[in-house]
């Protein structure tokens, strides 16, 4: 919003880019204070907003959702982190794949999470995938693709305590004895992880490189 008279204001909002990849802007002068400009500014960001989303020429698919988060993986991301937003997307793609991403409002993704939820996901496992999609439609807004986030305001689920009960030094002991003595290889790694305690992503992850054989 910019200040152009005594009391006239233009306003600026974005609108996307072009087909060469450069930013567009709506812009319109109004009349009236500045607190009216700014509530006639949160009115012109939902006017631009709808007559994109309603504007796109039929021949033209829109993005879906599944498609921005593919697209994101594909540009942005590093193997590992590729490999969360893939799993993400297994679990987005069967209930709102199929829907363009201009079109996703928050009620869409509180319900996807609550029947995740509801199905025996863990809330730590459904705030992973709310992680990717945000990423991802912060991605698909920076396209101009959708000009709001859908995934603010959605009511994620509790994460709730975990109960660990490991077992006694006795039974890993036994356990040791016979994996060793049924499957020499298998019985190695499980000694491994019962006296580092790595995790099981650290211990898939080892490389002859990070053994230290002289010491």
């Amino acid at each position: 919003m910019r200040k152009r008279g005594a009391n006239s204001w233009q306003l600026i909002v974005f609108n996307g880019f072009d087909s060469r990849g450069r930013r567009q802007y709506s812009r319109k002068t109004v009349h009236g204070t500045k607190k009216e400009a700014e509530l006639l500014l949160a009115v012109y960001v939902l006017e631009v907003g709808h007559r994109a989303a309603t504007s796109w020429p039929r021949r033209r698919r829109l993005p879906r959702c599944s498609m921005a988060g593919w697209s994101f993986v594909d540009r942005s991301c590093r193997r590992r982190r590729s490999d969360r937003y893939r799993i993400a997307i297994n679990h987005v793609r069967p209930a709102l794949g199929k829907m363009a991403v201009v079109r996703l409002e928050t009620h869409h993704l509180d319900d996807f999470y609550a029947k995740l939820h509801r199905e025996g996901m863990s809330g730590a496992s459904v705030r992973k995938i709310h992680w990717a999609m945000r990423q991802s439609l912060v991605w698909a807004k920076r396209r101009g693709y959708v000009t709001h986030l859908a995934t603010e305001g959605v009511e994620l689920p509790p994460l709730g305590a975990t109960q660990i009960q490991p077992p006694t030094s006795d039974v890993v002991s036994r356990l040791l004895d016979s994996a060793l003595a049924n499957d020499p290889e298998f019985g190695t790694i499980f000694a491994f992880v019962a006296w580092t305690g790595c995790r099981r992503g650290e211990v898939c992850g080892l490389q002859w490189r990070d053994i230290d054989f002289e010491r």
